[in-house]
């Protein structure tokens, strides 16, 4: 999250607030997986070096993600992860946009990122 000058705070991602929708409660195995998806408004920092003109600005650009979030239980997350990307796949080809999978890109790998094969 990004904090304003205003104390606002500007959501990277929605996962973030699907996630937290679960926070701090005991879900019943009877109830999983819970699958929800959302719409929002992202913010990152702008990426490359600042110029002349900019330096010393922290930058922002905002731009529309859809985020899907499946909470489930942990022997069965391989399988949901496979089910979510047959989905996310299967609307690009319904909307006839170009796209390539790939198994992990490590430039947004983070330290917990897995997948068996």
């Amino acid at each position: 999250m990004f904090k304003t000058t205003s104390g606002h705070y500007l959501v990277s991602t929605s996962e973030i607030s699907l996630t937290n929708t679960v926070m701090d409660s005991i879900v019943d195995i009877g109830d999983l997986p819970l699958r929800m998806t959302a719409l929002s408004p992202c913010f990152r920092s702008e990426a490359g070096a600042a110029g002349k003109d900019t330096r010393g600005m922290i930058r922002q650009h905002q731009f529309y993600k859809v985020e899907m979030v499946s909470i489930t239980e942990a022997e069965k997350s391989n399988e949901e992860h496979e089910r979510m990307m047959a989905c996310a796949e299967n609307i690009l080809k319904k909307l006839d946009l170009a796209f390539r999978t790939i198994t992990l890109c490590t430039g947004d790998m983070g330290f917990s990122a897995r997948k068996n094969l």
